[in-house]
This record gives C-alpha cells, structure tokens and sequence, in this order.
C-alpha cells in the first residue's frame, strides 16, 4: 500500500511538473484547456489541408501515395503511443478523476499541439521540397 501510495505521489508530480514547465516559447500561459485544445484544432485543420495537397499533388504516383499514407497512419499511431506513454492508466477516467478535466486536457492538448507542430513541418517538405541541408537528396519534396 505504502508503494502504491508513493507511486501515486511521483506519478502526479510528473504530471504536474510537465503542466507547469514554462519556457519563453510557451504562448498558453493565461489559456483555460478549452482554448488550449482549440489552438491543437488549428494544427490538426492545418495538417489535413497539408495531406490534402501532397495527396492532390502527387495522385499520379501510387507507389508514393501508398508509402505516404503508410507514413501517416504510422505518425498516427506514434502520437496515441506518446499520449499514453505520457498517461499510462485508464487517461480516460483515471486522470480526469484525479487531477481534473482542466489540467488532463489541457496538458493532453500542448502534447498534441508540439506534435502537430513537428508533422506539419515534415509534411511541407512533400510540397515545398527539403531545406537547404538536403538540398542535394532526392526525395519526393525535391522536384
């Protein structure tokens, strides 16, 4: 009982401390998780019109076009993996009861925000091509 207690403890202290980190890029501070959460809405409607275009632009080329949505439902999968890899119990129930719906979605949402955040910057390379450091690669985004 006394482990299970102390596991408890550590467990909401990580989860309070990731919530609570602040740095100078942090543009949430003063946000309730509704407004959070809507913010990571902008993203996620960003990335579809991004796979969108790749998919508009690139329709000719099936081998792409299925290697591209193979990489996506993999992208899916990872970022469900980090969520409950960040919030291993039952997140639906477990974490709402315990620290609250305010601060499981808000901190559920960041996650998801720098997540989005990064996809959506490799997603522009399908479109826009490489940055300079690559310039010389041959991928897809290099036409």
């Amino acid at each position: 009982m006394k482990k299970l207690r102390y596991t408890i403890i550590a467990l909401f202290l990580t989860i309070l401390v990731s919530c609570s980190q602040k740095n100078e890029t942090d543009s949430y501070a003063g946000l309730d998780y509704e407004e959070i959460c809507e913010e990571f809405d902008k993203y996620a409607f960003e990335q579809k019109a991004l796979l969108d275009q790749i998919r508009a632009k690139y329709k000719s080329d099936k081998h792409f076009i299925n290697s591209f949505n193979q990489e996506q439902i993999s992208w899916i999968q990872y970022q469900d993996k980090r969520l409950r890899a960040l919030y291993p119990k039952d997140w639906d129930t477990y974490y709402r009861k315990n620290y609250g719906e305010p601060a499981f979605n808000g901190c559920k949402c960041k996650e998801l925000i720098r997540l989005s955040k990064i996809r959506n910057e490799d997603l522009k390379i399908y479109l826009e091509g490489p940055d300079a450091g690559q310039k010389d690669c041959p991928i897809q985004g290099n036409n």
